[in-house]
């Protein structure tokens, strides 16, 4: 998709240590977060998250969920869902690009 940069965060320790950068993720992610056993909003991991200047276009964290079930990820990974996926990350990385076409005199 043409795309020259993708930040990737190993968010484990920063969130261990409830970083600034941590906190910082947690409130441009408030209200599409999950909470933790103390009630608390928690980042988990994976996420495949599309962010622009601190809104969010997609957020994709539906392997994170503790609830699914299944033993290994390759049991969870057939290819309807990597194919839905990437659906998911290709139409969020679209809204993106029409954004930055629109506010970039580039």
């Amino acid at each position: 998709m043409e795309i020259d940069k993708i930040y990737y965060c190993d968010i484990k320790e920063d969130r261990e240590n409830n970083s600034e950068g941590y906190r910082k993720i947690v409130s441009i992610f408030e209200g599409y977060l999950q909470n933790d056993d103390e009630g608390r909003p928690r980042v988990y991991v994976p996420d495949a998250s599309v962010v622009s200047r601190g809104r969010i276009i997609t957020h994709d964290f539906e392997t994170s969920k503790e609830t699914l079930g299944y033993s290994t990820p390759q049991e969870y990974w057939n290819d309807e869902r990597v194919n839905a996926l990437k659906e998911r990350l290709r139409k969020g990385i679209g809204i993106l690009k029409e954004i930055i076409s629109y506010t970039c005199d580039c």
